[in-house]
């Protein structure tokens, strides 16, 4: 039984994997859902005379657009591996490449 539940030996990776992918759906999921209770079960609209179901979609797909285009203008514009990080794999590489160079 011990054995069986020992835990596994970490390893190294080039990044989260799936997860990535599973973390960006729950984004999506999260803005939509977000924006859908704003639209139809909050009086926030109707300070804005939003009184119609039309007028509430309409609301609902334009906010929705920009949210999720900021989402993908600051995914762009941020860099999936830090200019540190980039760096310090750069060097790393290039010594493991000169310190295994033939004698002659």
């Amino acid at each position: 039984m011990l054995e069986s539940t020992r835990r596994v030996k970490p390893s190294l990776t080039d990044g989260i994997g799936a997860w990535a992918g599973v973390i960006n759906g729950l984004a999506y999921l999260g803005v939509v859902t977000n924006l859908l209770i704003l639209a139809f079960t909050s009086s926030f609209l109707d300070a804005f005379q939003f009184n119609e179901t039309s007028q509430r979609i309409g609301f609902f797909v334009f906010v929705e657009h920009l949210v999720l285009f900021l989402k993908l203008a600051i995914d762009w514009a941020s860099p999936d591996i830090p200019a540190n990080v980039r760096k310090s794999v750069a060097r790393d590489d290039w010594l493991a490449k000169s310190s295994f160079k033939a004698p002659f």
